[in-house]
């Protein structure tokens, strides 16, 4: 349990980095391109978030998606 704690702590840290407050709701059941033109809202139920993290670590070092 840890590890996904600590996995969702990530992934809220990328999020403030990279969404505004306001729009993150809007954000997060939109499709994105970054993410197979899934949203970030169903792949965090699908439990993928360290695959989230790790993608939002790809694009922070803007090495190919």
């Amino acid at each position: 349990m840890s590890s996904k704690t600590r996995d969702l702590r990530e992934l809220l840290s990328c999020l403030d980095h990279y969404v505004v407050a306001p729009k993150e709701k809007a954000w997060l059941s939109a499709p994105l391109e970054a993410f197979g033109g899934r949203s970030l809202q169903e792949l965090i139920t699908e439990g993928r978030i360290r695959e989230l993290v790790v993608e939002f670590d790809r694009l922070r070092e803007a090495q190919p998606v």
